[in-house]
């Protein structure tokens, strides 16, 4: 699950879709419209865009006027993206490097920064150097379904908590932006904000999986298998009986699980509030 491909973000988007926390994105949208009194487009820009998911949200809670810039470092998924909402509303496809150059981002001059699934892969020197250049900008800054290491099963089994762990760790390597904070990025993104006087609102946004979701719910499993065994703190039999019974609970129907998020908006002062 490390390789954002088409067909996994295809498979959690309706999880996606449920979870994202509607206060949260609503209290941009109605912040960039307070500010908005210029008749030039409403440009953001998406950072880790994949085929668009943050677009598409934003179409969902009723902002299909906003124009965006989405920056990816994959061709085929920024293709996919362009493709999916047409040249009116995505006016740019960026690929680069986030990881070592986020100065075109801020280049278009967007109104806001965006990103959804992209910080539990990211560093804390790059979240800091982030919040920096937004700070800079004096932009918002939007980040949804950020992992932060929750997760319950129903049924449950012995080894729940201990994969748990185990995924946690793996979580914290390196996933090419320098060691990854993983379940802790969100609550130290929403500290820098605030550091840098940013108002910043917050809200879990947990994926809640039942028998509509058996086919992520499968994937989910055999990733967390294989990125536990990588951390040897099970071991391999004790990981197959594991992954076995879970696949066999979401095989008979009866499988729930719970998947830990938050998104958070942060918003600079208004220039009277300064």
């Amino acid at each position: 699950m490390g390789a954002f491909t088409a067909d996994w973000l295809s498979l959690r988007k309706e999880a996606d879709d449920r979870a994202r926390h509607k206060a949260v994105i609503n209290e941009l949208i109605a912040w960039l419209s307070e500010q908005d009194t210029s008749d030039r487009p409403l440009v953001l820009a998406d950072i880790g865009s994949g085929t668009g998911a943050t677009v598409h949200a934003f179409d969902v809670f009723g902002a299909s006027h906003i124009r965006w810039h989405l920056f990816d470092h994959d061709d085929a998924l920024l293709g996919r993206a362009a493709g999916r909402f047409g040249a009116a509303r995505v006016v740019g496809a960026h690929a680069i490097d986030l990881a070592s150059d986020i100065e075109p981002v801020f280049a278009v001059a967007p109104r806001a920064v965006t990103a959804s699934a992209l910080l539990d892969l990211v560093s804390e020197h790059w979240i800091a150097a982030l919040a920096g250049r937004v700070a800079a900008a004096a932009v918002p800054f939007y980040a949804a379904l950020s992992y932060d290491g929750r997760m319950a099963f129903n049924p449950v089994h012995g080894h729940d908590a201990r994969v748990c762990a185990a995924v946690n760790h793996h979580q914290e390597g390196d996933k090419g932006f320098g060691p990854a904070l993983g379940p802790k990025a969100a609550e130290a993104a929403i500290a820098v904000f605030r550091s840098r006087g940013y108002r910043v609102v917050e809200g879990r946004s947990d994926w809640l999986l039942s028998n509509e979701d058996a086919a992520l719910q499968s994937a989910l499993i055999e990733g967390w298998r294989e990125a536990a065994l990588e951390t040897r703190r099970l071991s391999t039999q004790e990981l197959d009986a594991w992954a076995q019974y879970r696949l066999g609970a979401v095989a008979d129907g009866v499988s729930r699980i719970t998947v830990g998020h938050v998104d958070f908006c942060a918003l600079p002062k208004n220039r009277t509030e300064a």
